[in-house]
């Protein structure tokens, strides 16, 4: 099929690649030239997202903690849910605090922060005071080491340990070790009631890549 322009007097813009090197693409009129960098010659990507380039054009995708269609981008609560992708991972003795972008686990009254997950009961005494180990660890309260190993083999993919074999894995990936890539383009991403449950926009195309994605 030949491919004709619509508005016959709107000229294809130059290339800076070698005819050779360039390429067309189904249902494009003009020719593209491979490791464009469009991402640098200006987009709209949320402050919070982050630019990437495709083959003819650029994406935006929302950085970790952050959900929309990249576009716009909004704060994830994480502290609305427990556990999973876009849940918090605060265990007993502390509070999960929402904050941009992410979440921290604050310890409660009488306790001290032994990790980022963790924190270990703190009893007043006269003048002074005395530091619980948490369970699964021993010491005096001041100094604690494990009794156990924590995730056997480590955490995969950029996670975090959090607990006795609990890998806190981070966006994009699943798996008691986060070992597993998640593909979003499958299923709808968790999102507040109002959210669109594709992650691209209408007629959009989903392309699923290890760890993220983007649309087309």
């Amino acid at each position: 099929m030949q491919c004709t322009r619509v508005d016959p007097e709107t000229a294809c813009p130059p290339l800076p690649c070698d005819p050779p090197d360039q390429f067309t693409v189904p249902g494009e009129c003009c020719k593209f030239c491979p490791g464009v960098d469009y991402c640098s010659m200006g987009h709209s990507c949320d402050e919070n997202a982050t630019c990437m380039n495709l083959n003819t054009k650029y994406t935006c995708k929302c950085n970790q903690g952050f959900q929309g269609d990249g576009l716009t981008c909004e704060d994830v609560d994480e502290c609305q849910q427990a556990g999973g992708l876009y849940g918090h991972h605060c265990h007993s003795n502390t509070r999960c605090v929402n904050v941009v972008g992410g979440y921290v686990c604050q310890c409660l009254t009488g306790y001290s922060r032994r990790d980022k997950f963790n924190c270990v009961e703190c009893s007043n005494t006269p003048g002074s005071y005395t530091c619980r180990c948490a369970e699964g660890y021993s010491g005096d309260g001041y100094t604690c080491t494990r009794m156990y190993t924590i995730c056997t083999g480590g955490c995969l993919n950029g996670g975090a340990c959090a607990g006795p074999e609990q890998c806190v894995c981070a966006r994009g990936f699943r798996g008691a070790r986060c070992e597993r890539d998640v593909d979003e383009c499958a299923a709808p991403v968790p999102a507040h009631p109002a959210a669109p449950t594709s992650p691209c926009v209408p007629r959009a195309a989903c392309r699923n890549t290890p760890g993220s994605y983007y649309c087309m």
